[in-house]
């Protein structure tokens, strides 16, 4: 008997505790921060699949675009793209490669997707920082910011 009863108590916190999770997570939008990242032969902006694992990142990139089509189009998510070279920031031409290596991205896409230029958000990123590693990262990002999913300030001990 007391078997038994412990082990009811112990199935009816797992339900509660799944229903609870449930409801709260109903109410945050579908993460969709699947990254993928695509790579540029160095100083070039010509795109080629079979450079690095670009195949690889496209196909599943390119899936993964289909499936949330329908948020794009309502404006619910937007294609992130983030292109990043190592140089001195001052040059302009390490800027004009990054915004280059984007755009080729970004018409790859819209060429063989037959999706918007409205859906993309570009960043760049030029820096000297020895451990960037070059190439766009790209991914789907809320286009809003969570607004019931607030941080919380932790503070930090020194020892």
């Amino acid at each position: 008997m007391k078997k038994l009863f412990t082990a009811t108590l112990l199935l009816c916190f797992a339900m509660s505790a799944l229903s609870q999770n449930m409801i709260t997570s109903s109410a945050i939008q579908e993460p969709q921060f699947t990254k993928y990242s695509i790579s540029f032969p160095e100083g070039k902006s010509t795109l080629y699949k079979e450079y690095g694992e670009n195949s690889y990142a496209l196909k599943n990139l390119s899936s993964h675009i289909n499936k949330c089509i329908a948020q794009l189009r309502s404006g619910e998510y937007l294609i992130t793209v983030v292109s990043s070279v190592k140089g001195d920031e001052n040059k302009r031409s390490y800027e004009r490669l990054a915004r280059k290596r984007a755009l080729t991205l970004k018409s790859y896409l819209i060429k063989t997707l037959g999706i918007k230029e409205d859906y993309f958000k570009t960043t760049l990123k030029v820096n000297q920082n020895q451990y960037l590693i070059e190439g766009i990262n790209i991914g789907l990002s809320p286009a809003e910011r969570i607004k019931d999913n607030t941080a919380i300030a932790i503070p930090i001990r020194n020892k």
